[in-house]
């Protein structure tokens, strides 16, 4: 029987699958949740294979509750920083739902506290596709409470 899992500081996508929209040899979508700030996930402008739309999808291999994410990004040229992109959610990975959704974001790190959810699978859309670069996507349950800081 699924029980939601408790509040806590854990980071649910920490070393989870993850897949972009495009599949190529060369992308590393695992350092958006390795936990390593000086990696990360990167489309670039000459990018031949990405066009249009994109997205990073979690699997988090069974269902969590969640109402906080994260996201990290600190590419050397600041145009690559996602400034627009939702939060989506999905049981099946295949039918998404939007959680959230962020414009104009100017900031290398974005915490934002939504209503809490329960999925399996979760994705960040970004609308305008590259160039873009994550570091770390993160997700917690923290039952309204500020995540706390090592």
């Amino acid at each position: 029987m699924w029980k939601p899992n408790p509040p806590g500081n854990d980071n649910l996508a920490f070393g989870k699958y993850v897949r972009p929209r495009m599949l190529a040899c060369m992308d590393r979508p695992f350092a958006a949740v390795d936990g390593d700030l000086r990696t990360a996930f990167t489309i670039y402008a000459d990018d031949k294979l990405s066009f249009g739309e994109d997205w990073l999808q979690f699997d988090l291999e069974k269902p969590f509750t969640i109402d906080r994410y994260v996201l990290i990004s600190k590419p050397p040229d600041p145009k690559w920083r996602p400034d627009t992109f939702t939060l989506q959610r999905s049981d099946d990975g295949f039918c998404w739902v939007n959680v959230d959704s962020v414009s104009h974001n100017a900031k290398d790190r974005t915490e934002r506290a939504v209503p809490e959810f329960t999925a399996r699978f979760v994705r960040l859309y970004l609308p305008k596709g590259k160039p873009f670069s994550v570091n770390e996507f993160e997700l917690y349950r923290t039952g309204g409470k500020e995540l706390r800081r090592n």
